[in-house]
């Protein structure tokens, strides 16, 4: 309202206001500012440190590592920065939620921590789009509208738009689609409106996801299934998690059985981790425990591709009363062959040939780890 009777009142004076929103008055112009470089971030929390007689060292990693996490927002960074007179960066990094809601010394109330700054927008919002940021707050990394529209229960195209026009939200620069992130000091806010239900439909369109991506291997087009888990990654880690939180011990189960030979090829081993913890522990294994048999045979393979052989192995032999689904023989195989049992990888080799045969399974993740031998 001030920039409104001002403009009509004196036609030569021209305003720069900075503001989460745009203004709405007539003639604006928008310039929109993305958050702080890694490196500007790093010079930023160094001289705000430095005011507080602190030196830090701008090479140092943790400070690199509590940037990134601060996803280059000056205000967050400031009010990290002027806890360096209390603590080290190892325990700012592990109290960063706290930080963020400690005092600024300058500037007014609504600015006076990430907390209320952020409070601020978020009480402006609608019930309804308040509901969805909490949604979108268990979203990691970089999500498109699919993503949004899963967590968010509904058609998000609209929402998106108010989310974004408020800078709650921000568009990924460069995408080859369209693309958002959720800045950490604002995930870190909205998680607490977030609704169990939200948390329901991020693991289930995350685990349908991984899924799909196996299901792309299976029909040869191996390049496209990679490319997607490696995209997905952030968020299926994050749908493991919240399956294993919530004892949602089948859906974290589907998450590693159909990114399991991904996880081979490219050695990701927190999904021993997950595998492990999705079959309830590594104890022995009854005739009747198939799927939990098929997520203790992904750990096992892991762990014999890693070097801790002698582990493969007994998970192997827990395992000997279990039909043997393709899994299951996969990991026989690997641990006879990291044993130099070449009459034991034979006959898995041929076991594993004639289940593909009579289409117990058909899996180019599958085929491509066989042929590694």
């Amino acid at each position: 309202r001030v920039c409104s009777t001002v403009l009509m009142s004196c036609p030569d004076v021209s305003i720069a206001v900075t503001s989460r929103e745009r203004r709405g008055v007539d003639g604006e112009w928008l310039l929109p500012l993305g958050p702080l470089s890694l490196s500007d971030s790093i010079e930023l929390f160094a001289r705000r440190a430095s005011a507080h007689a602190v030196d830090v060292d701008r090479s140092d990693a943790t400070v690199a590592g509590l940037c990134r996490r601060l996803d280059g927002v000056p205000l967050a960074i400031q009010l990290a920065a002027a806890r360096t007179r209390m603590l080290s960066l190892d325990d700012i990094a592990g109290r960063l939620r706290d930080h963020l809601g400690g005092r600024r010394l300058d500037g007014d109330d609504r600015h006076g921590s990430m907390e209320r700054a952020v409070d601020w927008s978020f009480q402006s919002l609608a019930p309804t789009d308040q509901r969805s940021l909490g949604a979108l707050s268990i979203l990691r990394g970089e999500f498109d509208l699919d993503d949004a529209t899963a967590v968010i229960g509904a058609d998000a195209m609209d929402t998106m738009v108010r989310l974004v026009e408020a800078s709650l939200v921000v568009p990924v620069a460069g995408a080859a689609t369209s693309r958002f992130r959720v800045l950490e000091p604002i995930r870190l806010f909205a998680d607490s409106a977030r609704e169990a239900a939200a948390v329901e439909r991020y693991v289930t369109h995350f685990t349908e996801s991984a899924e799909a991506a196996s299901l792309l291997a299976e029909s040869g087009d191996v390049d496209r299934a990679v490319a997607t888990l490696q995209r997905l990654w952030p968020n299926l880690r994050g749908a493991v998690e919240q399956a294993l939180a919530r004892n949602d011990l089948a859906s974290a189960r589907r998450v590693v059985s159909a990114v399991a030979v991904y996880a081979e090829l490219w050695l990701q081993a927190e999904v021993i981790d997950w595998a492990i913890s999705a079959a309830g522990g590594d104890g022995p294994v009854t005739a009747g425990e198939i799927d939990r048999a098929e997520s203790l045979a992904v750990a096992s393979r892991l762990l014999a591709h890693g070097g801790d052989r002698d582990r493969a192995a007994q998970i192997v032999q827990s395992m000997d009363t279990v039909e043997p689904t393709p899994p299951i023989v996969l990991a026989r195989l690997w641990s006879a062959w990291y044993r130099g049992d070449t009459d034991g990888v034979s006959e898995q080799l041929e076991r594993l040939e004639s289940q593909r045969h009579a289409g117990a399974d058909g899996s180019g993740l599958t085929e491509l780890s066989v042929r590694a031998l």
